[in-house]
């Protein structure tokens, strides 16, 4: 099975973007890192899993991401449920 994220020393590297995903909507890139997530350090992949399940339908999670030598700031906005 191949990795979505991989733990890195700063941050947790994303592997792939599936077309279409809540990634590739928010922005995020192969090869970007995740620094923050809900404005807290990254400390593996496993945390930002479950923070990304419990989130509710309809709200928002703010990312800081490293992208080359920038850090930029995204927010990810979970569809409502139908």
């Amino acid at each position: 099975r191949r990795r979505l994220l991989e733990d890195v020393k700063q941050g947790l590297q994303i592997s792939t973007v599936s077309a279409g995903s809540l990634a590739e909507k928010t922005g995020l890139r192969a090869g970007d890192r995740i620094v923050e997530i809900a404005g807290r350090p990254v400390s593996g992949s496993s945390e930002v899993v479950a923070t990304v399940r419990r989130q509710p339908p309809g709200t928002w999670l703010p990312l800081r991401i490293a992208r080359g030598d920038s850090q930029l700031d995204l927010v990810i906005q979970f569809p409502p449920r139908p």
